[in-house]
């Protein structure tokens, strides 16, 4: 084989030798997401991922809300809150970005906001994933309905 021949070889097979790479380390699997651990000094919480939204909860004053979402910060994208209507009812509490034990570079991890019932009403959360450098529409979106009593 020529060395011009052999380079031309040799930079095709990258692409495909890299896929093979990624799949056998797992970089291509699906992330399972690990319950939310819910510290004890925040008593009752009720524990939400992606599959809740637009779902109408009531929580009692004192009590948590947790949503738990998929993100990838690696690709410049992350979960905003866009909307908080009644901030009184709902008081954001913390917002933390949590990946795997085992995380290999580039893989997606979860973003965790935690909501506490401050006073009765009604409140709606609306989060998007988006980069925030971009004028374009959300990739990902997620609503929460939520009465406090």
């Amino acid at each position: 084989m020529s060395r011009g021949n052999l380079t031309k070889f040799v930079v095709a097979a990258i692409p495909g030798a890299f896929a093979a790479i990624l799949v056998l380390c797992g970089a291509a699997s699906d992330w399972e997401a690990e319950p939310v651990a819910t510290p004890s000094a925040l008593g009752h919480a009720i524990k939400l991922d992606e599959h809740a939204s637009g779902q109408k909860i009531t929580l009692k004053k004192g009590e948590y809300v947790i949503v738990s979402l998929p993100a990838n910060r690696t690709t410049g994208y992350s979960w905003n809150i866009a909307k908080h209507s009644e901030p009184s009812v709902l008081k954001p509490v913390d917002s933390a970005y949590e990946v795997p034990a085992n995380a290999k570079p580039g893989q997606g991890g979860r973003q965790v906001y935690t909501f506490e019932a401050h006073n009765p009403g009604d409140d709606e959360i609306y989060l998007v994933y988006m980069r925030q450098w971009e004028d374009a529409d959300p990739a990902r979106k997620f609503t929460l309905f939520v009465t406090v009593k």
